[in-house]
């Protein structure tokens, strides 16, 4: 009897440490709770922000934007310019006309600057701010200022034309700046347009005039010696 329960106790001592040896043992100096925790995911900490642009660092990027856009309106470069404004843009050229949208815009520049018989045959403007840009929000700035440009037509008239322009320019989400309206304005009383206007009246109604004396003169003779 007493042989069979010895032989029973040694049988159970046995089984415990067989099972408890089914699970993997932590590896050498790891105890289970740093085993846990390496089976966790560990998400990485997310970037921080990056730091707001100061206000001189945003009229930077408004100076190099104006000079850009200068450039590709000098240079002819549609594309540049229509990749420029915003999806919303109102654009008011000089002849009055208000210009909707980018394939607005693309459509008066391709009829004024491009295509086989351009309505300009060059073009050169300056512009000029004549004060900083006043900032919104630091993703909307009003500009304003003025601009000398020099036009050839398709027909070899020049003219130069001082006009002043006012934008409201707005900045995306990549610190882009696109345009959301342009105005153009020039003086309706003092422009090279007139100018050219009362030129060729004072010219053509001045030759005009000169017939009409001269043929008023002849008919007065021939009435003359017909009435004697």
């Amino acid at each position: 009897m007493l042989r069979l329960l010895a032989l029973a106790l040694a049988s159970s001592l046995l089984a415990v440490p067989a099972f408890a040896q089914d699970e993997d043992p932590p590896p050498d100096g790891e105890t289970d709770a740093e085993a846990v925790a390496a089976d966790v995911e560990v998400e990485p900490a997310a970037e921080p922000a990056p730091p707001a642009p100061t206000d001189e660092e945003l009229h930077d990027e408004l100076r190099a934007f104006k000079d850009a856009m200068q450039t590709a309106l000098n240079e002819r470069d549609i594309d540049a310019i229509h990749d420029a404004v915003d999806a919303n843009v109102i654009f008011t050229p000089m002849n009055g006309q208000i210009v909707r949208g980018p394939e607005g815009v693309r459509d008066y520049y391709e009829r004024m600057l491009g295509g086989p018989e351009p309505f300009l045959a060059d073009i050169h403007t300056t512009f000029e701010a004549d004060d900083l840009s006043i900032l919104h929000d630091r993703k909307t700035a009003v500009a304003f200022g003025h601009s000398d440009g020099h036009y050839e037509l398709s027909d070899g008239t020049t003219f130069d034309v001082e006009a002043v322009w006012v934008t409201t320019l707005l900045r995306n989400d990549e610190g882009q700046w696109r345009i959301a309206s342009f105005s153009y304005s020039s003086s309706m009383f003092d422009n090279p347009i007139l100018d050219m206007q009362r030129k060729y009246f004072l010219m053509y109604g001045g030759a005009g005039l000169g017939i009409a004396i001269l043929l008023a003169f002849f008919v007065g003779r021939r009435l003359g010696k017909r009435s004697s």
